[in-house]
């Protein structure tokens, strides 16, 4: 016999209403963003395609280590968009090349408190990605994610990169 630890109530749960402007805020920013993706991207940018807003907190974390991010598992998104709500950093994107002699790059911009980047396509999939901080930083960031990977999708935007 299966016995459960929930406990019932007799409470009903609590609801909470958020202020409009939360959901206005959001629209806002998924418009601007849905202006700036390239074309192929744009289908993934709406309201109704927003699949989650994940807070970063780095805990004093001096750098978040280059990696490439996972898209039908943990980082899961076609479209993410990087707020910073407190802190800034260097964002560091390193594209080691292809096995057809392209030489490798790398870029890095500066951002400060309430500047934000969007990552999709080639700077997403096939660029390692990182972030280097000020001294002792609190830098927290929120990321925003649009879009998922079909399996299909996945292969053509990223696999292809990784094997």
């Amino acid at each position: 016999e299966y016995k459960s630890n929930i406990k019932t109530t007799n409470h009903p749960p609590t609801i909470l209403f958020c202020d409009p402007c939360i959901r206005e805020t959001l629209q806002d920013i998924t418009n601007r963003v849905h202006d700036l993706v390239p074309e192929k991207y744009k289908r993934f940018v709406t309201y109704n395609q927003f699949i989650a807003a994940q807070p970063n907190l780095h805990n004093g974390a001096r750098h978040l280590p280059l990696h490439l991010d996972f898209p039908r598992n943990d980082g899961f998104g076609v479209v993410i968009v990087t707020i910073v709500i407190r802190g800034s950093g260097w964002i560091v994107l390193l594209d080691e090349g292809d096995e057809d002699d392209d030489a490798p790059q790398s870029h890095k911009f500066f951002l400060e408190e309430g500047e934000a980047y969007i990552l999709c396509g080639d700077a997403r999939n096939k660029c390692l990605h990182g972030v280097w901080c000020d001294s002792d930083s609190k830098r927290e960031t929120l990321n925003l994610r649009y879009g998922l990977h079909s399996a299909e999708f996945a292969n053509e935007e990223c696999l292809k990169y990784w094997r």
